[in-house]
């Protein structure tokens, strides 16, 4: 089959797949990079459209059974035609190399552009527009509102990474809506078995933003607490705004909250795994999750979890292989990480089950056998058929 994916996408992740070495990172989303290695495993041909800061022009990288278009991204007032030019580039990109089929992801510019090309498509909705411009209000999301019911009304198949946003869309639209997940690769087992008990015991959060819907100001309560019974304990916090002289400190440091945090900020993927690997549990305060991509890279490392009972899509993603509570309260979070950093056996157990949940759901191969699925099915019913 020709598959095209419309994406965001690390491309970093896919350099070892093509002729030269991409000059370009992408925009991330490592999922879509598993993705597209899993549908060339199987011997799918694939082909990328994705957008990039640094393109002014199309940009064109082969490899073998993969061609990646890459085109330009906006830094600054993208929302001020609600994204025209960036719906026009992935509609372009696609009519240049067409596909049997279009996988677009997230409802709004590469979903819209993908849907007016005319080819059949079909939509993963990886965030829900409504709640997030409800945690996080400003124009940019209401923006992305608009297009989220766009899409909504114009797609006809629809895909989900977890069962809290495919019911969602089934409520919103009527249509069916099959869940299909998100892929990670699983590290090393020699990576995860290195996590000893430590003399100072470390916590780590991940989230892009210090908002209502990432939460971590509670994080910070909540490990005040935690230093109390566990005074060596560290909090590394990483992402955006969570940088030194960040929005995160400013707060901390107006609420005296900033003993053993440590606040690193934005960090390469590689460095994100080392920290997985070294850490004792990964907090997730977000109060929504369409599906919980750090949570994810956690369970493949071996981590175990603590997050919320009604975040969304996480209490079916961390399963057995962690701690839910009412990420609401310092408390109720601060006594759930004192009893994890304190029982070695109970974190090897749930570091355990983490791996065995990323082998039995969420490996790229599976991931890529679902949407082939989908795929097939949406192109039987269109009465097209694969051109290889």
């Amino acid at each position: 089959m020709k598959i095209g994916i419309a994406a965001p996408c690390d491309l970093t992740l896919l350099a070892d797949r093509l002729e030269t070495p991409p000059p370009v990172p992408g925009l991330g989303s490592a999922p879509v990079a598993h993705l597209v290695r899993g549908l060339l495993a199987q011997g799918h041909q694939v082909i990328l459209y994705t957008l990039d800061f640094a393109v002014e022009e199309p940009l064109h990288l082969g490899g073998p059974d993969l061609d990646i278009h890459v085109g330009a991204f906006r830094r600054r007032h993208r929302m001020r035609d609600l994204m025209a030019a960036e719906r026009r580039t992935v509609e372009a990109l696609i009519r240049r190399q067409p596909a049997d089929i279009v996988s677009a992801h997230w409802a709004y510019e590469y979903a819209l552009g993908a849907l007016h090309s005319g080819l059949p498509t079909s939509v993963t909705i990886n965030d829900w527009a409504p709640a997030v411009l409800r945690l996080k209000p400003d124009a940019y999301r209401l923006g992305r509102l608009l297009l989220f019911r766009r899409v909504l009304r114009q797609a006809s198949h629809f895909l989900a990474p977890s069962p809290y946003i495919a019911q969602k869309v089934v409520l919103a639209t009527g249509k069916p809506c099959a869940v299909v997940g998100q892929a990670t690769t699983l590290a090393e087992p020699s990576a995860a078995a290195s996590r000893q008990a430590s003399t100072c015991p470390t916590m780590l959060v991940i989230a892009n933003g210090f908002t209502r819907l990432k939460n971590t100001s509670t994080a910070l309560r909540a490990f005040a607490a935690v230093r109390k019974s566990l005074p060596q304990a560290r909090l590394l916090l990483v992402g955006d705004e969570h940088q030194q002289g960040g929005k995160a400190e400013t707060w901390a440091q107006t609420h005296r909250l900033t003993a053993g945090v440590e606040f690193l900020g934005p960090l390469p993927n590689l460095a994100v795994r080392e920290l997985l690997h070294s850490a004792h549990l990964l907090l997730h305060p977000s109060r929504e999750e369409s599906f919980g991509q750090a949570v994810l890279e956690a369970l493949a490392a071996g981590l175990p979890v603590i997050g919320g009972h009604r975040s969304g899509a996480i209490p079916w993603l961390v399963g057995d292989a962690g701690y839910l509570c009412d990420i609401d309260e310092p408390g109720t979070i601060a006594d759930a990480a004192i009893r994890l950093l304190g029982d070695e056996a109970l974190r090897s157990r749930l570091s355990a089950n983490a791996r065995a949940r990323v082998v039995s759901s969420f490996s790229s191969a599976q991931v890529a056998e679902a949407y082939s699925a989908e795929f097939e099915r949406i192109l039987a019913t269109s009465g097209r058929k694969n051109s290889i």
